[in-house]
């Protein structure tokens, strides 16, 4: 199985860097719980806008493909770079 590198931030001044350094990772918009519990893109899309707006849709557009990234494309024994 290949395993991927992937940078995310440990937060702003690395606030979870000691949680990073313990193996975990996370990303924000912690309101919408777990991620798995979306069956498609666009429930995840329909949940974020309820919960977040959409009052710019380039920055919505954005979070969602990170939030995609991590539910998809992340995978148990990949690399994290913070």
């Amino acid at each position: 199985m290949q395993k991927n590198a992937w940078m995310i931030r440990a937060g702003r001044g690395g606030i979870y860097s000691e949680d990073f350094e313990k193996g975990f990772a996370a990303i924000g918009w912690s309101q919408l719980g777990d991620l798995s519990q979306y069956s498609s893109t666009e429930s995840l899309r329909d949940e974020y806008i309820k919960i977040y707006g959409s009052d710019k849709p380039v920055a919505t557009a954005n979070a969602l493909a990170m939030l995609l990234k991590f539910r998809d494309e992340i995978a148990a024994g990949d690399y994290i770079v913070s």
